[in-house]
């Protein structure tokens, strides 16, 4: 399997953010001037290469401690500097537990965590994610994605674009110029980055919000109706706009399958 891609804004911000917004687990939290005795560095290790101002920002984010950021360029080079590693930016697996005897924490690059596996998971080692960090940038790309498809852009206007030509498309009435404004978006997930696909998509397109969400947080103002997965089928034939904001789990995986989509609109999306 691939390592999940890391993000240096992920790090930058990730860890006050994930730690902010994390369900309350069993582990008591990581402070950091209890990782060492005084004076001894703190020292990070990655595969991920920073850019001189991001580890400047890293180091002036525990001004009270040494911070030393340890860049391996391969696999076999991460893994001997394990050995001294108490804090870890990207991924591990369980059998690179074996040569982090001091690794206290792992920031995780990403939103998601399902790569972790069972012996990580069960390690006294504290995981962190980047939740809610992407979702500006993933909503803002999803509608733009949506635009593409309602107004016919990637389809016809691209090829013009190339050719340095702009040749109307279609009437008003024409399946090229569906407007978004008053269709109903369902999303399945309402965390970070499907909340955020909502705001922009009632906010800024006028559309009706309908969702799911697996656990039983407060309705938004911006969302007409929110129910637990259960209601999930229920929902798709309403979906003008269907949305997969939820976490791969072993409950949601393959829960887009043929059935649901023969379910949906001929005209959704």
């Amino acid at each position: 399997m691939s390592e999940p891609e890391i993000s240096r804004r992920g790090f930058m911000a990730g860890a006050p953010a994930a730690a902010a917004l994390r369900e309350p687990v069993a582990v008591q939290p990581v402070i950091l001037s209890h990782l060492r005795a005084q004076g001894d560095p703190l020292r990070i290790v990655t595969m991920y290469r920073f850019e001189p101002e991001e580890v400047r920002q890293i180091q002036a984010a525990a001004p009270e401690l040494k911070v030393e950021i340890a860049v391996a360029a391969t696999r076999e080079e991460f893994r001997r500097r394990l050995a001294d590693a108490e804090v870890v930016y990207g991924s591990l697996n369980g059998a690179d537990l074996d040569h982090a005897p001091k690794l206290k924490w792992l920031q995780a690059g990403a939103a998601g965590v399902e790569w972790m596996d069972a012996r990580l998971r069960s390690s006294p080692v504290v995981v962190t994610n980047c939740a809610r960090i992407f979702a500006p940038g993933i909503s803002e790309t999803a509608m733009g994605m949506l635009l593409c498809l309602t107004r016919g852009i990637t389809k016809y206007y691209f090829p013009q674009f190339l050719k340095r030509q702009w040749k109307p498309v279609g009437t008003p009435r024409s399946a090229d110029h569906s407007e978004l404004a008053g269709r109903t978006m369902g999303i399945v997930g309402m965390g970070g980055i499907g909340s955020a696909v909502a705001r922009r998509a009632h906010y800024g397109f006028d559309m009706r919000i309908v969702g799911t969400d697996a656990k039983p947080i407060p309705k938004p103002e911006y969302v007409a109706e929110l129910r637990d997965p259960g209601w999930f089928e229920e929902m798709v034939p309403q979906a003008d706009v269907l949305v997969a904001a939820a976490p791969h789990t072993p409950d949601t995986d393959r829960m887009f399958n043929e059935r649901v989509f023969r379910r949906m609109k001929s005209t959704a999306y």
